[in-house]
């Protein structure tokens, strides 16, 4: 049995699925993560960078970045974030 390679997507990347679509599905096919994996990746940004991730529902490895670039990026996607 093949073993399914994991698909690295930038920050960049997954916050504008997140602010362009709201639905956990859609964010997975167009990024091509699992669902439960975009769940959890918001969850994580949001708690560790205080993202404010537009609400959407759920369908059926850390890394070490910039806080402030994550939230600036953030900003300029013109998404709320907690100070």
């Amino acid at each position: 049995m093949a073993t399914k390679e994991r698909k690295s997507v930038s920050d960049e990347v997954f916050l504008d699925a997140c602010n362009r679509l709201r639905n956990v599905k859609q964010i997975a096919a167009e990024t091509g993560m699992a669902a439960g994996s975009v769940s959890a990746r918001k969850t994580r940004m949001s708690k560790e960078y205080g993202i404010v991730f537009p609400e959407f529902t759920r369908a059926a490895g850390g890394r070490r970045v910039d806080k402030a670039a994550i939230q600036e990026l953030a900003r300029k996607l013109n998404m709320e974030v907690k100070s």
